[in-house]
């Protein structure tokens, strides 16, 4: 059974100003990487993440994104395509949606729920 500890995101955000699109990889919770991106160097301004994708081999996936959008690209991970493009990019790389990613962690929690507990306690020991 697929894991959901496993998966990392690749994430597009967008800045506000220039209108050019990130594209990256983290484990990070996306609205802490979303702060983190609005205080780079090469990164003014805000930001709003437009699309996460999560996947096993996340770093490999990033990558490959890149190169699939190089011809894009305008430097330091930025690119100067719409988003439905990176998106759909991505998602032809075999990138979980949010809602996928989100039925793979409620079947985690269902099963886990359903595992007997080995508390002595609750199995009226001690």
């Amino acid at each position: 059974m697929e894991t959901a500890e496993r998966y990392g995101m690749v994430y597009i955000p967008e800045n506000d100003q220039t209108k050019f699109l990130k594209i990256g990889c983290t484990k990070n919770p996306k609205d802490y990487r979303c702060r983190q991106i609005s205080n780079g160097d090469y990164w003014k301004g805000t930001s709003t993440i437009k699309k996460v994708f999560y996947f096993k081999n996340y770093r490999d996936a990033e990558k490959q994104a890149h190169e699939k959008l190089s011809k894009h690209s305008v430097g330091h991970e930025l690119f100067s395509v719409s988003i439905e493009e990176a998106a759909n990019c991505i998602k032809n790389m075999g990138g979980l949606d949010e809602e996928s990613y989100q039925h793979i962690l409620l079947k985690r929690i269902k099963m886990l729920m359903e595992r007997p507990c080995n508390n002595p306690v609750a199995d009226g020991g001690i």
